[in-house]
């Protein structure tokens, strides 16, 4: 008896329950070469850009990995950089599901409606 109620406490206990994390992640790609100053003379000092680099382009993801992970498991340019944007915890298992939506999305949607309906 003692080992059913010691089931049922477990299935009942909340913090046992799958759950995991959403990660949104912003990956910039960078111009292979930074653009230079015309103006600078060769020498030392030219070995390092004036200018940052150009950004040639801009991909959001959603993934279960946080940044580090993320450039561990998946192949990252050497011109392209990770990072995070927001993350948000679901409840459940991830196998064949798409990840829950951004419930901090939802809130500030119905701020924003909200808001409007009050004007």
């Amino acid at each position: 008896m003692l080992r059913y109620f010691f089931v049922f406490f477990l299935l009942l206990n909340e913090s046992l329950w799958a759950e995991y994390r959403v990660f949104e992640l912003e990956i910039t790609t960078y111009s292979e070469e930074p653009a230079r100053d015309p103006a600078s003379t060769p020498g030392p000092e030219s070995a390092v850009p004036s200018t940052p680099p150009e950004e040639i382009g801009k991909r959001t993801l959603l993934s279960t990995l946080d940044p580090e992970q993320y450039r561990g498991y998946h192949i990252v340019q050497p011109n392209e950089k990770i990072r995070y944007i927001s993350t948000w915890r679901c409840r459940g298992r991830t196998t064949g599901k798409d990840y829950c939506p951004n419930p901090k999305a939802k809130t500030e949607a119905e701020d924003t409606a909200i808001s409007s309906e009050n004007k």
